[in-house]
């Protein structure tokens, strides 16, 4: 059987988003502008993830 996703690789997306969403907890009045530099970082992982999902998917299906 081929593998087709690396689990390092998620493994390292996952602990990026969950200490980008940890940071999200310590945002204070001085720190509310990183809230949009945290959205953007989640939403670059959560792209991320998509395209190996989409990697696999046509791995699997042989294309």
């Amino acid at each position: 059987m081929k593998k087709i996703i690396e689990s390092n690789d998620l493994e390292r997306i996952a602990k990026e988003i969950s200490a980008d969403c940890a940071m999200l907890g310590y945002i204070d009045e001085e720190s509310i502008d990183d809230i949009s530099m945290y959205a953007e970082r989640i939403h670059a992982s959560a792209d991320e993830l998509r395209r190996i999902a989409d990697n696999a998917e046509s791995a699997r299906e042989g294309t």
